[in-house]
């Protein structure tokens, strides 16, 4: 029988994700009429090209969450 490992994740504050998606690139949240939050974080790959990874939800910190996930699958924050 195989077993799961499962690691209990920490609820972040708003604070300690925007700390993060900083450290990823350069970091913007807008709200729309509709009460939608875009999170967006710009960064650049070795070579030169400008990525920007995005979030959207009704929650900023969720919206932000969601674009550090991106930004991650992306390459943001690798080894250059």
């Amino acid at each position: 029988m195989n077993s799961l490992s499962i690691t209990p994740v920490r609820r972040q504050t708003m604070d300690e994700l925007w700390h993060e998606a900083e450290q990823l690139g350069r970091v913007s949240v807008e709200a729309d009429w509709s009460g939608v939050y875009k999170a967006q974080i710009k960064f650049n790959r070795k070579s030169g090209t400008a990525i920007w990874a995005e979030g959207k939800h009704s929650a900023a910190l969720v919206a932000l969450a969601m674009a550090i996930n991106e930004a991650r699958e992306m390459g943001a924050g690798a080894p250059a």
